[in-house]
């Protein structure tokens, strides 16, 4: 396995890591709004949902940025 191969490995990885960093935000954020309209208004429950949301959009969204820059950098043509 060359190096071209292990970036691009890494870069898979930060990819998968970032999509499941907003599947789980989300899903965090259903959870926690669920319980909100339980013990709280609907309206607080649902802005506490949005901030989770976006907190996890947010870093996911960082994570895969971060996976794009390292697969170009990286990977990206060299001139001769």
């Amino acid at each position: 396995m060359n190096l071209i191969e292990i970036i691009r490995s890494v870069s898979d990885v930060m990819d998968a890591l970032g999509v499941a960093v907003v599947s789980l935000g989300v899903l965090w954020g259903l959870i926690g709004f669920a319980k909100g309209l339980i013990t709280q208004t609907a309206d607080i429950a649902y802005k506490t949902f949005r901030i989770q949301i976006v907190r996890s959009l947010i870093l996911g969204l960082e994570v895969l940025v971060a996976g794009d820059v390292i697969r170009t950098v990286a990977i990206s043509p060299q001139p001769h």
